[in-house]
């Protein structure tokens, strides 16, 4: 009687706590974000287009009666493939901006845009500096 009592005890303020609604099917409209869904009424997974890494927004995000984020409300993010100059981006995706390593003061190679829309100059070869101990062929014989 002990032990049934005792365990009386510990569960009831569980059962107490639980939410009584029984969700029984997934649907678009239930207050619930369910596989498949970005969005459900006023449940949402994010607060705002920061976010989701856009720059700024013009009005609260909403979710659509299809339960997408509507997104509509925000702008710019690196991966947009337009530069913004004003957030730092010097590139966005395969957009360059026209430049390229020799134009960067390289080489040559293949000048590359990273995640953070800054250039990856990884894929470039560094240009020959006369008189810094290393002998850079094929483009110098001697270094000094």
């Amino acid at each position: 009687m002990k032990i049934f009592l005792m365990a009386m005890i510990i569960l009831t303020p569980g059962l107490i706590a639980c939410n009584a609604e029984v969700k029984t099917k997934d649907r678009c409209g239930d207050g619930f974000i369910d596989p498949g869904e970005g969005c459900d009424g006023t449940a949402l997974p994010v607060q705002d287009c920061q976010d989701l890494n856009y720059y700024s927004q013009s009005a609260p995000l909403v979710c659509g009666a299809d339960c997408t984020l509507d997104t509509s409300v925000c702008s710019g993010r690196c991966g947009d493939t337009q530069i913004q100059s004003n957030y730092g981006e010097q590139c966005d995706e395969d957009n360059l901006d026209g430049q390229s390593c020799e134009l960067l003061g390289l080489r040559g190679g293949t000048l590359a845009c990273d995640q953070y829309c800054r250039f990856d100059t990884s894929g470039c070869e560094e240009q020959a500096v006369c008189g810094d101990g290393t002998v850079q062929a094929p483009l110098e014989a001697c270094d000094g």
